[in-house]
């Protein structure tokens, strides 16, 4: 489905004026068209502080994201397309302006995410350190830069884990945010909230697998063994008979009764992000461009725009 198309179906569930969506047709082959070409090259950077009061030496970046240490603070830098405001002089219809500026909104804040979810997995992972991009109590913004991060790759591990851990593709960045929810949860003390995540994680890799191998394959096609299969549907159970459902035994106790298990599982929910990661190495996401948007699938819209909540909703 085209992204006119998509906004289209949108438009038609909404209480927008009529004509709007032949204008949104028109626009968006023309207007927008200009406008991202007129902006080729320009990035919107966006800063921000993720880690405080912590040692962690640590220097990295590629071309749209940059982590570095500003005293005793870990900080990261992303850079967007510059697509974000500015459509005033490209589209006169009010109305029509403003949807294409909340879509360019929604998609650049999304992309800004794609680049720093990644990073904060591997920090969580790696460092077992909280790291904020959304709660972030430092943002610096600088709109419309022409410069791209210099590339430094001497932090190997680093590397090597978000070369694999793509959150372009939605699915795998499904799964980052589980980890980080779970992360969080599980240094909260929220221990069943966090075998909730855990599972969700677990839901994402039988979805990659039935996606890339047919329906009811076996997840050892993803690379599993049998001890994490069996760990996968252990998972299940336990979501389901002490977080989703109230526990009918030892709901005081839940936290000493899993205890080593909670380790156990926190190790697999990282070895499923790796697993869903490396089956996406022979497909491209979608590119950050024109084309790529107006004939990206329906699913990628809905990682950011509000079609299936406004569907479920109605």
């Amino acid at each position: 489905m085209s992204v006119i198309k998509y906004l289209s179906d949108y438009i038609d569930n909404q209480d927008y004026p009529k004509g709007v969506k032949e204008s949104l047709k028109c626009n968006w082959k023309t207007a927008v068209k200009k406008r991202i070409e007129d902006y080729h090259g320009k990035y919107f950077i966006e800063s921000r502080c993720v880690v405080t009061d912590y040692e962690i030496n640590i220097s990295w970046s590629d071309k749209y994201r940059s982590i570095y240490k500003v005293n005793n603070e870990l900080w990261i830098s992303s850079a967007v397309p510059a697509w974000r405001n500015g459509w005033r002089q490209y589209i006169k219809k009010e109305q029509t302006r403003e949807l294409v500026d909340y879509y360019f909104h929604f998609l650049t804040q999304y992309w800004h995410r794609c680049n720093v979810t990644p990073i904060l997995v591997f920090l969580m992972w790696r460092y077992n350190v909280s790291a904020e991009w959304v709660g972030s109590p430092t943002i610096n913004q600088e709109n419309f830069s022409d410069l791209e991060f210099q590339e430094n790759f001497k932090n190997k591990e680093l590397s090597a884990f978000v070369k694999q851990i793509n959150c372009d593709y939605p699915m795998v960045h499904n799964a980052c945010y589980h980890y980080i929810r779970m992360w969080n949860l599980l240094n909260n003390d929220f221990t069943e909230d966090a075998f909730v995540n855990m599972d969700c994680i677990a839901s994402l890799v039988r979805m990659r697998c039935e996606e890339a191998h047919g329906k009811n394959s076996n997840l050892a096609l993803l690379g599993f063994n049998e001890k994490q299969i069996k760990m996968m549907t252990s998972l299940h159970i336990i979501r389901s008979e002490f977080a989703a459902h109230p526990s009918q035994s030892k709901w005081w106790d839940f936290f000493e009764v899993f205890k080593n298990e909670s380790d156990e599982y926190t190790d697999l929910s990282i070895n499923m992000i790796l697993k869903i990661g490396s089956s996406f190495y022979s497909k491209n996401p979608v590119e950050r461009s024109y084309e790529g948007i107006t004939n990206a699938p329906t699913k990628f819209h809905d990682c950011f725009w509000f079609n299936k909540i406004q569907a479920k909703n109605g």
